[in-house]
Order: structure tokens, then sequence, then C-alpha cells
């Protein structure tokens, strides 16, 4: 479907250029060749492709190109379809901005036909998002003018936003809260696109949660597994849970947000299992021991657990700066959220929650579903990142 295909090259599939690495360094995939290049320019071969696929799992069969009947028996209905990923980075297809909207018309009039149910065409979840890519990216994308038809739908914009740290220790952590924080402004732009172009569309962050893999400007760029950090404190772990948890608030917040997706369920660090790593500071699986789930994982299911969306911010006292503090209410009551951002133990005055269930993740239980505990009288001792969750 690619220009420039051969039958028996391979490449890393972490990166672009074709490599005869072993088996052991690197994971192997085939070479599909100049990926920013279809043989068909309309995208009609991979689109029709796609459609295949499509029709495998929702209509339990498809024809392929040869005209044999491929029989599934499965009848799926999908309630979204996202049309490609991180479409302009290199490692993907370094697709441009027009190369995007075409690809994407081109699939959406394909898929049309084997999407029952109504489900709603997304696209393309965007990486890097900065205040530049939503002039030069996202705002073509969701400009009608620009997809041919100019019907073609856009129910929903996708797109990826991630803090950074500057290294893997307590104090390094601190700046993932900082990070988080700066993208607030482009995720307003984001949004104020949306309702001046597709006032309907939804937006949906489809990656969030952190980058901590390395130093900056230690390893040579994209994904370079062996020189990728291989091990992280517990505190590591804490810190990333209170950085997810305060990125879902602060951006449901900010802007008309649909869904929140963190990533990621499972990664490790390099040679874990013989092969390449992946995106070891994302896991909510421990990777270090007895398999387990980490705090990244107990925080979303604690959210889960005692908001239900729609969700209403209410008013809160100013706390102390490095800690968050947020009161909300849903359909399942009243809660207190309680983030120490520091990498030190912070103390805090919240009134009118003494004696008042409340669920704890600290560095003591970062392996293991919150402690559940009444909350302190007087000024409340949060240690390093704790998050707590109160109900009112």
């Amino acid at each position: 479907m690619w220009a420039g295909t051969t039958t028996n090259d391979t490449h890393s599939c972490a990166l672009a250029d074709s490599t005869t690495l072993p088996v052991s360094d690197r994971t192997r995939c085939p070479f599909y060749g100049n990926e920013t290049t279809p043989k068909d320019r309309t995208w009609g071969q991979i689109a029709e492709y796609f459609r295949q696929v499509a029709s495998h799992y929702t209509n339990g069969s498809f024809i392929d190109e040869n005209g044999m009947v491929h029989t599934a028996g499965r009848h799926y209905k999908f309630g979204y379809w996202e049309i490609l990923n991180e479409p302009s980075l290199s490692r993907e297809h370094g697709l441009s901005p027009d190369q995007i909207i075409s690809y994407y018309d081109a699939m959406v009039a394909s898929l049309g036909s084997v999407a029952p149910g109504g489900g709603k065409f997304l696209g393309s979840s965007f990486a890097s998002v900065s205040a530049q890519t939503v002039i030069t990216k996202i705002r073509p994308f969701l400009d009608p003018a620009t997809h041919d038809p100019p019907s073609t739908p856009v129910d929903a914009l996708s797109f990826h936003m991630y803090a950074r740290c500057k290294n893997n220790t307590p104090a390094g952590m601190e700046f993932v809260f900082t990070t988080t924080d700066e993208h607030i402004s482009t995720l307003v732009s984001i949004d104020e696109a949306r309702r001046e172009l597709r006032p309907n569309a939804e937006v949906h962050l489809t990656e969030s949660g952190l980058f901590c893999n390395e130093e900056p400007g230690k390893c040579n760029g994209g994904n370079d597994y062996p020189c990728w950090y291989r091990s992280f404190d517990n505190l590591f772990w804490i810190a990333s849970a209170g950085q997810w948890l305060y990125q879902y608030l602060t951006f449901s917040k900010a802007a008309n947000i649909t869904s929140i997706a963190q990533s990621q369920i499972l990664g490790y660090p390099y040679q874990y299992d013989g092969l390449s790593g992946e995106w070891a500071s994302g896991s909510m699986v421990d990777f270090t021991g007895e398999p387990g789930l980490n705090a990244k994982y107990y925080v979303e299911l604690l959210l889960l657990q005692n908001v239900a969306r729609p969700f209403q911010f209410v008013a809160t006292s100013a706390p102390p700066d490095g800690v968050y503090v947020q009161g909300i209410t849903s359909s399942k009551g009243n809660v207190l959220v309680v983030i120490n951002k520091l990498s030190r133990t912070m103390s805090v005055n919240l009134p009118g929650t003494t004696g008042k269930r409340s669920f704890w993740i600290e560095e003591d239980n970062w392996k293991s579903p919150p402690t559940e505990k009444p909350t302190p009288s007087g000024l409340v001792a949060l240690s390093p990142f704790a998050v707590v969750l109160i109900r009112m």
C-alpha cells in the first residue's frame, strides 16, 4: 500500500530506518516502504483495506481483493472510529496537515458503509500539541472548508498531552505539575477553535499523564529505549498518580472535554523481557517484583468510584502553595480532592473534614489500594506527593 515496499525488508518498529539489529535488541516488523507516500495517491487502496478490517468486526465477514469471502461471525457496534494516531511523527507516518485531512476524508467515506449504529468519527490523536499545532494542524482539521467534501463528519477531535519531569528523582518530579499547568493555555485555544469551527464536535484527550523516561538532553531522541530509565522509586509512582488526577481535574475545569484517557496500562524498561522497552514511566502495572498494580491505576479507580460524570466544581478556599485542593459534587456525592505537589511533607487546614471518610495514596501503599481512615483534626499533614480524597 505504500511506495517503495519490498518483500523481505525489516525495520525497527520504533525507528523509521531499516536495520538488521537482532530480535533481542529491537522489536521487528515488516518494512512497509515509504510510509508518507501511498501507492494510490487518493488513499483509496488503504481506505479499502481498513473497510475490510472494519467489516470483519461489524458485518461478520469481508470479501478480499481476490473475491474470497472471509467469515468471522462478529457483529460488534463501536461508538467511535478513530482515524490515525500521531500521524505527524516521523516514526509514525510523518504526514503533512493536508495529507492527514485527505487520508481522514477517504477513510470516513470508506468506513461509513460498515459502521453500524451511528458510530462517531474522530481524529487524529495529534501528538506534542502546542500553540503552533493548534494553528497548523488542529484548526485546519476542524475547518469544514478543508475537507472533501466539506460535509465530511468530524464528530470529535483527539490529541495527546503529557507533562514532563526534570528527572525521575523526587525533586525532579515536582516539575510535572508545572508542565501540566503550561498546557492549559493551549487546551483553551483548542476548545476555542472547536467552538468556532465545529461547535458540536467532542474533544477527547486520548493520551495523558507524564513523560519521564530520560533526563532532558541525555538521550538521542525518539524511543531511545537503551538510554531510558530502567528503575523508579516508590515516590515516583505517587507523584505520577497525583499528576494525572491533577491533570484530569484542571483540564476538565479549563475546557469542555468529553474524555481523558490515562497512559498507559502496561510499560516496562529496556530488555525487561529480553526485547525493547515500552514507555516504562507510564505503566499502571508494576514490573519491579511480584505482579500487581501501582498508584497510577489506583488513583484512576478512586476517581471512578467517587466521582460521576457530569460533575461540578465547588468553590474551595485557596490552599498553601504546593498543595491542590478542589471540591467536587456529582451524583455520587460530594468529595474534596487534596494533592501535595511537592516532594516534602506539607500541612494544610481542611475545615469541616474532621472524622470524614478519607482515602490516602502515599509512598507506603504505592502498590496497593488507597488506605481508608478518618480525616484527622487540625492541620492535616500530607506526606510527599500524597493524594487524598475525602467524602464530605
